[in-house]
């Protein structure tokens, strides 16, 4: 992991929110099995193109995308053991997003660095972190042994099924449909959905759920990683949701899904492949209307809406004082 304490100084609001496009905290850029060793891949996030990729002995590394030489995109190099290599004219970074090799030169030029991210990878996930102020991690994301299972057996899960799309919204609009409580019984058809329980503290949001022959525990760390522990009919499933904004206006939305198998596998990997089409049905009922409503500073509620302004106010520490409107 690279740790790189460096102010960022950007406030880039959409014109829907008011707020930093960006808040702070681990964000998914992409899946653990799109990148081989000595992979390389271009990703945009935060307004900002980055440069992914994983060395010869396998360690995912994240580095602003341009080579401080001529611009370059260094997307279009190569890994080069340890480093990912310029395709331009052969200069090399390692993971700390310093130059260590220009070829034929008599000494590397002393501000010859690309910034470097924070990297974490778990749950089969690429996790990138973010601070407007070069801060280091204010909380950890957990590891789930349900996207780790190996569909061996009973008490197993199923491997992950992977989906999702790029969504014209703000992160922390996917975010609070947890505090939402009403919708999930109109929109969704939760028939009797109801709080259980709701908890708040530092690094995560709780929101227990019930509703009529399904219970819904979803815990949502930061504003970018949500995971749902779902029971519908006695059957056990799991649902983990990855919001990642990738300009002012658009999120990257990553969702793994997996049964727990209490039989044959094959029938517990088809009730995967059917929740994973309950649950992208759902999403797809709130994508269009994430994409052209309106955020209100000042909603009006009423009783059966849910926690939506404490998880507001919750809200509010992962972005810095000064771009929180």
């Amino acid at each position: 992991m690279q740790v790189a304490v460096v102010k960022e100084n950007i406030v880039s609001k959409s014109e829907r929110f008011p707020f930093s496009s960006f808040p702070n905290g681990w964000f998914a850029l992409a899946w653990s099995s799109e990148l081989a060793p000595e992979g390389v891949k271009r990703v945009k996030a935060f307004g900002r193109e980055l440069v992914l990729f994983r060395t010869k002995a396998g360690v995912a590394t994240v580095l602003d995308a341009f080579c401080p030489h001529l611009g370059t995109h260094l997307g279009f190099g190569c890994v080069k053991d340890e480093t990912i290599q310029c395709p331009f004219h052969a200069w090399r970074f390692d993971g700390s997003g310093a130059c260590v090799e220009v070829p034929n030169a008599k000494k590397i030029p002393p501000r010859a660095q690309v910034k470097p991210w924070l990297v974490s990878e778990k749950n089969g996930v690429i996790f990138v972190h973010h601070d407007n102020e070069g801060k280091a991690p204010a909380y950890e994301l957990p590891l789930a042994p349900e996207l780790n299972g190996r569909g061996e057996g009973p008490g197993d899960w199923t491997k992950p099924v992977h989906y999702g799309w790029t969504i014209k919204t703000h992160v922390q609009e996917i975010c609070e449909n947890l505090a939402d409580i009403s919708h999930f019984g109109h929109l969704h058809g939760l028939s009797g959905a109801h709080e259980l329980e709701s908890e708040f503290t530092p690094s995560y949001f709780r929101m227990h759920l019930g509703a009529d022959g399904t219970t819904v525990d979803m815990w949502l760390y930061g504003l970018s990683a949500e995971l749902s522990r779902v029971v519908l009919f006695n059957e056990s499933f799991f649902a983990a949701k990855f919001m990642t904004p990738i300009d002012a206006d658009h999120v990257e939305l990553r969702i793994a899904s997996s049964a727990k198998i209490t039989g044959d596998v094959g029938e517990a990997e088809q009730r995967s492949n059917l929740f994973k089409d309950l649950t992208s049905q759902a999403l797809l009922q709130d994508v269009p209307l994430w994409e052209n409503k309106r955020y209100s500073d000042t909603p009006l509620l009423s009783s059966v809406d849910g926690p939506i302004i404490p998880f507001r106010k919750w809200a509010k520490q992962f972005y810095p004082a000064e771009q929180n409107g």
